[in-house]
């Protein structure tokens, strides 16, 4: 058979997330019958077999519209000494004025851009713990937090004080003026609970909602309170609290939706639909057919804009509305559960495989209505990878960072220098008397989801994930696997050349299989030709497929294989 030429798909919807498991793909399929298959025989999207080599693994690779971008991290707020860092989320008052918040298990660390550092007191420039009045926090307290009538709370749960009688300590509201967190005491009244009861908090149409065990409480704000007595004065104040019928189990964690929340428990999900013309109860509580339970609020997008929530329940990964519940990303879920490993070693170019005995830990935050991140690691709270959904493009990429957390960050625009090639249209006189160096421009004032994923470590440092077209300052640690490459079923292949156009900075190689399934040592290619992203690169090698290799920093949009066919099979 004479030489082929032949483009790689790099626009895959989804790619193998354990490579092993990726179809062998022939480009001449002779009698495969997956090609011919009538559509309506093969059933869903993700049951059609392409038939044809794709992006098997990848490292630090987010997808775009002309093919997959490399993925490079640019430090946004330097790390401290210190090393106990675990979530973050925003503390707002009633001005939208906001800061960063990781509570530490109990350090509670924010972080103030006009004060440029992560610290216990942004009063003070030291790091000093927040006095709880409280003899300790329990070691398995879950932090919450709700954003109200202009306040922001932050609870603690099942805290309270020393005293006798005991007073519950749970709720504390953020004093954006001493930059602390104190007691909340003072705004609620009548709470339903117990000292030391309070599992969470959240907020929905100007509720502050509270639960417990299975019971959940809600009130509004009257102008000095929240009081949650339900009569009072011969009228009902629209404030009060119930056991849904439909718990199943204690509840883990509630979450807003337009139009009312979502409260999960262990076992399954119950909506409760806001009703303002009720005069008892705003509430109507009703639990949501196929949803699964939920471990804590970690594990679904509780920042972001979505019209739904998408969690990561028991039944896998699911778009949950007030109305209904629908599985989403069904093979992701399945790699969660699945309990396969694999990673990359840039020393051997190859991967590394290994298994757990338990499903993964995860995390799943929204990114503006952009992108769903599911971080995933092998051990409580500390997350090796981030599996990311493009929702609008609906493919999916792949980052690798030791993260603690993920979180939309929004941060300042600064100006940067303009050189006169930026300026397109601006003439020399429009920059009237400007002197060259003093030339900045500035972005909108507002940061794109594209520019603000961001990882907390556990250091306190902030890192986003860069993909954009801007100028690296280093390469980027990212690597695409392109995989089981065959010409025909009935022959061996022989590789001869590769055109990567896009590859900016980094190297190709390639791994053979002399059986169709076990690869052999990875082998470089030696370089044919190179200018600023362009390589052709090539090697003669005889085996049954083989995977391409491509490190580094790369913009990928059109990869060309050259082989022929070698012995027969």
């Amino acid at each position: 058979m004479a030489v082929q030429r032949f483009k790689v798909p790099l626009n895959n919807a989804v790619f193998p997330l354990v490579s092993t498991k990726a179809p062998r793909a022939v480009f001449i399929p002779q009698l495969d019958s997956a090609p011919r298959l009538a559509r309506g025989f093969v059933g869903s999207e993700d049951s059609v077999d392409q038939n044809v080599a794709q992006i098997i693994y990848g490292e630090n690779f987010m997808p775009v519209s002309s093919g997959v971008r490399s993925v490079g991290y640019q430090q946004i707020i330097a790390p401290t000494v210190e090393t106990d860092f675990d979530t973050v989320f925003p503390l707002r008052d009633a001005d939208e004025n906001t800061v960063l918040y990781s509570p530490a298990k109990g350090k509670n660390y924010v972080y103030d851009d006009t004060a440029g550092a992560w610290a216990s007191d942004l009063s003070a420039d030291i790091w000093t713990p927040l006095v709880f009045h409280a003899s300790s926090i329990p070691a398995n307290s879950k932090v919450t937090y709700a954003y109200v009538d202009g306040k922001t709370f932050v609870c603690y749960s099942r805290l309270k004080s020393n005293g006798t009688p005991a007073v519950d300590m749970s709720i504390m509201e953020w004093d954006s003026v001493t930059k602390t967190l104190i007691p909340a005491t003072p705004l609620l009244a009548n709470i339903p609970f117990a000292a030391g009861e309070i599992d969470g908090i959240s907020a929905s149409n100007g509720f502050l909602l509270i639960w417990s065990g299975l019971s959940v409480a809600w009130a509004n704000f009257n102008g000095t309170q929240f009081n949650y007595i339900s009569y009072l004065n011969g009228n009902f104040t629209g404030s009060g609290s119930q056991i849904p019928e439909d718990v199943k189990g204690n509840i883990t964690a509630i979450l807003p939706l337009p139009g009312g929340f979502l409260i999960f428990t262990t076992r399954n999900a119950v909506s409760a639909n806001y009703y303002a013309q009720s005069i008892a109860s705003p509430w109507v509580f009703r639990e949501i057919s196929n949803a699964g339970g939920l471990e804590s609020y970690e594990q679904a997008t509780l920042e972001g804009n979505l019209g739904d929530v998408i969690a990561y329940t028991t039944a896998g990964l699911q778009k949950i509305s007030l109305n209904s519940a629908e599985p989403l990303y069904p093979a992701i879920s399945d790699f969660i559960a699945g309990r396969r490993t694999e990673r990359y070693d840039f020393l051997s170019h190859s991967l590394i495989r290994g298994g757990t005995s338990v499903d993964f830990f995860t995390k799943v935050t929204a990114v503006s209505s952009r992108y769903l991140v599911l971080s995933y690691g092998f051990f409580p709270g500390i997350y090796s990878y981030a599996l990311v959904v493009d929702l609008f493009l609906k493919r999916i990429g792949k980052l690798r960072i030791v993260h603690r957390d993920c979180f939309y960050y929004t941060q300042e625009q600064l100006p940067v220098g303009l050189t006169y090639s930026m300026l397109l249209d601006v003439r020399y006189d429009d920059l009237a008397a400007t002197a060259y160096e003093d030339v900045t421009g500035v972005g909108e004032g507002v940061s794109t989801a594209q520019h603000s994923l961001s990882f907390l470590l556990a250091t306190g440092e902030v890192r986003t994930a860069i993909w954009s077209d801007d100028a690296r300052t280093e390469d980027d640690p990212a690597v695409v696997v392109i995989g089981r490459i065959q010409l025909t079923r009935s022959s061996n292949s022989q590789f001869n050349r590769v055109e990567a156009e896009g590859l900016e900075a980094g190297n190709a190689f390639i791994t053979p299989s002399y059986n169709g399934r076990d690869l052999v040592a990875t082998l470089p290619l030696v370089e044919i030709e190179r200018t600023a992203s362009y390589l052709c690169a090539g090697e003669m090698i005889d085996c049954k497929n083989f995977n391409l290799v491509i490190e580094g920093s790369f913009d990928l949009s059109t990869i060309i294989l050259e082989a022929t066919t070698a012995g027969k099979v």
